[in-house]
């Protein structure tokens, strides 16, 4: 599909006065489609945030990308979730499980550090 839009990513941006000021500006997700982020934090520092994956590379699909540094530093793999492009949400359970819901998909999950 050709690229008609300027931009349909995820970025992220950082306050350090409750969103009074912003600054640090950057893109997370480089291939066009990937896009509809959800971020979940854990107990250690672990940040994934689960975005759509509307257009390739692969089939349409949910997938998260994974930061064991707060969101500093962004790992080079991806979490495939779920066959086709949906929007998603997530909420942290007890014992830092994440609670994925995408369509009339509920998915728990954890991050497996090597």
């Amino acid at each position: 599909m050709g690229q008609t839009w300027p931009y349909k990513h995820v970025f992220l941006v950082d306050s350090d006065d409750e969103g009074r000021s912003w600054q640090n500006f950057r893109q997370l997700t480089t291939v066009f489609g990937q896009c509809y982020g959800y971020p979940a934090a854990l107990s250690d520092g672990t940040v994934v945030v689960i975005h759509d994956t509307r257009y390739g590379p692969g089939p349409p699909s949910g997938r998260a990308m994974i930061s064991y540094d707060e969101g500093e530093t962004w790992e080079d793999e991806v979490y495939y979730l779920c066959e086709g492009g949906a929007y998603s949400a997530s909420v942290v359970l007890e014992g830092d499980v994440i609670l994925t819901i995408v369509g009339e998909t509920a998915i728990r999950w954890k991050p497996v550090r090597d």
